[in-house]
């Protein structure tokens, strides 16, 4: 019934009382229940079917003076996550990967605070110069794995930076854990934007001049002519 009009759904909610009895009912919403948000959590991401203290997702953006290609470059460069990232401070190449393509694997170390963790990480998205994205995985204790998106669009004569991620799993007791030792997280909005920003910088200082003036545009459109 999710995404159905409040009409529709107290509608359908009133046959499946009806039909299921009480006892059924409270299997449904009380056991069968949990199955079912764990599952569309993991397909969708949505706040409705997620029981974490922790943000399951999150958006973040900048403004860049650098054209997208020149981005793309930093960005896509793992070895380089440690320039601009607050918390992935090293990035190394594994399973052979050398460079950004589908299917490309990497590991990533992180700290916050006093926690230190490292996640491998495979790359599912990567269509230069717009798009970038990869999958962390975590171990079988904590079954955690988080899905990080970039997209690059022009903006202005240089580029708008957005940055977005969702939790696709996370275990209870690890949810609560990182609550407890990693106060960061619970608003992670700022410090990504602070991220993007040093991103932008990057690229923008490696880019370097973009070309001449307006003025000197026109006059060489004038000696042409």
């Amino acid at each position: 019934m999710d995404g159905l009009d409040d009409d529709v759904r107290v509608c359908i909610a009133a046959v499946i009382r009806r039909g299921a009895g009480p006892v059924g009912l409270w299997i449904v919403t009380n056991i069968l229940v949990r199955g079912y948000r764990k599952a569309m959590f993991r397909c969708w991401g949505l706040p409705q079917h997620c029981s974490l203290k922790a943000a399951p997702a999150g958006t973040a953006s900048a403004h860049a003076s650098a054209p997208p290609e020149a981005v793309w470059q930093v960005l896509t460069d793992v070895t380089r996550v440690g320039e601009w990232s607050h918390e992935c401070h090293t990035a190394t190449w594994t399973d052979g990967s050398t460079h950004a393509a589908v299917g490309a694997q990497f590991r990533g170390s992180n700290r916050a605070g006093s926690a230190r963790w490292s996640r491998p990480c495979t790359i599912y998205l990567c269509n230069a110069p717009s798009e970038f994205g990869y999958r962390t995985q975590g171990g079988r204790l904590m079954r955690d794995s988080t899905e990080w998106y970039f997209a690059l669009e022009p903006e202005d004569g240089g580029t708008c930076i957005i940055q977005r991620y969702r939790i696709r799993s996370l275990a209870m007791w690890a949810d609560r854990l990182g609550w407890l030792i990693i106060p960061a997280h619970h608003d992670r909005h700022a410090a990504l934007e602070r991220d993007l920003e040093r991103l932008a910088a990057i690229a923008a200082r490696e880019a370097g001049p973009t070309g001449p003036p307006p003025a000197r545009l026109k006059h060489i459109k004038q000696e042409a002519l």
